[in-house]
C-alpha cells in the first residue's frame, strides 16, 4: 500500500499536465499562452497549469507543395463539397425534419456529394450562393481562409516528409509528457486533431492519456474520404479512458464523431459548444469559455 494512502486513507490526486496541439495556421511559438492563462482563471490556481505546447506551423508553412499540387488540389474540392453538403443537410433539417434520413443516406458514398448541386432546389432560390460567400469570407484563428486551411490539412495528408515531421513533433511531446506527468490531458484542435489522431492510432498503448479533447475536428470528413482512417487502430478506452469531441454547429470545419466513430471498445463523447453564431468566430474554441471549463474541470 502506498505510504499517502496508509497515511491519509485515500490515494494522492495523479499529476495531470496538458499537451497542446494547435490547428492550420500561422501559430507561432507562445501561441498557448492565452489558453493557458484562461484555464488558470478557471482554476483559481496561483500557478499556471503544466503544460507542453506542440508547434508545428512553421513544417507546414515550410514545405514544398509542387510535390503534391495535384492530389491536394483534388482533396480542396472534394473537401469543399463536404462542407457545403453538410450546410445544405442542415439547412434541410431545420426547415423540415424528414430530411434528417439524407445525412446517413447520402452521406455514405463520396460520389453523392455531387448532389449539392441539386439538393438547393429544395430551399430558397439564392442559398447556394450566399453558402459559399460565407465559405469565402471565413478567417480561422492563425489568420488563413477556408482555401489556406484545406490546402494545410490536404499537403499534411498527401506529403508523407510532412506528415511524419509533424507527427513527430506531437510524439516529442507526448513522450516528454510520459515522463513528466502521471496523466496526460491531450488537447488538439482542428488539424491537430487529425494530427493526434494519427498518432495515437499507432502509439496509444505507449502513453497514459486520461483526457483527449478535440476541439472543431475535421476527422469525420477527412474519414469520408480516406477510408482507413476509420480504424481506429491502438485508441481504445484502455489506452485513452476519455474521448471528448467538442464541436459548434455552425463551423464549418467540425462535426460530431461519435456516430462515425465511436465503438464499444472506444467511446466517443460529443459535446455542443456554442463557440459563435457566425462561421468566422465558432471555430476559435481556444477562447471559448465552456471548453475551458471542461479542460480546467479535468485538472482539478
Amino acid at each position: 500500500m502506498p505510504l499517502t494512502e496508509w497515511l491519509f486513507g485515500q490515494r494522492a490526486a495523479p499529476r495531470r499536465g496538458l499537451v497542446i496541439v494547435h490547428g492550420a495556421g500561422h501559430f507561432p511559438p507562445g501561441y498557448e499562452r492565452d489558453l493557458i492563462r484562461r484555464i488558470q482563471e478557471e482554476l483559481r490556481w496561483q500557478e499556471p497549469p503544466p503544460n507542453l505546447p506542440v508547434c508545428y506551423a512553421h513544417l507546414t508553412e515550410g514545405a514544398d507543395a509542387d510535390k503534391t499540387r495535384l492530389q491536394v488540389a483534388e482533396f480542396k474540392s472534394t473537401f469543399r463539397n463536404q462542407i457545403e453538403y453538410d450546410q445544405i443537410v442542415a439547412a434541410l433539417i431545420g426547415k423540415n425534419p424528414t430530411f434528417s434520413m439524407l445525412s446517413s443516406i447520402l452521406g455514405a458514398s463520396n460520389p453523392l456529394f455531387s448532389l449539392v448541386t441539386l439538393l438547393p432546389q429544395f430551399l430558397p432560390g439564392d442559398f447556394l450562393k450566399q453558402l459559399r460567400e460565407r465559405l469565402d469570407g471565413v478567417r480561422f484563428p492563425g489568420g488563413f481562409d477556408l482555401a489556406a486551411v484545406i490546402e494545410q490539412v490536404g499537403r499534411y495528408l498527401f506529403d508523407a516528409e510532412l506528415r511524419n515531421r509533424v507527427q513527430g513533433e506531437v510524439v516529442n511531446a507526448l513522450d516528454q509528457a510520459a515522463r513528466t506527468f502521471d496523466e496526460i490531458v491531450l488537447v488538439s484542435h482542428s488539424l491537430g486533431t487529425l494530427v493526434s489522431y494519427d498518432v495515437l492510432r499507432a502509439r496509444a498503448d505507449q502513453y497514459k492519456i486520461a483526457y483527449w479533447f478535440t476541439l472543431g475536428s475535421p476527422i469525420a470528413k477527412v474519414a469520408r474520404v480516406r477510408s482507413e482512417l476509420k480504424d481506429l487502430g491502438k485508441i481504445s478506452r484502455a489506452t485513452v479512458a476519455w474521448w471528448f469531441n467538442v464541436y459548434d454547429d455552425t463551423d464549418f470545419i467540425a462535426n460530431a464523431l461519435g456516430k462515425a466513430l465511436s465503438t464499444p471498445a472506444c467511446p466517443i463523447y460529443d459535446v455542443f459548444v456554442n463557440v459563435a453564431t457566425d462561421p468566422i468566430s465558432s471555430h476559435d474554441y481556444f477562447t471559448n469559455p465552456p471548453t475551458i471549463k471542461l479542460i480546467a474541470d479535468v485538472l482539478r
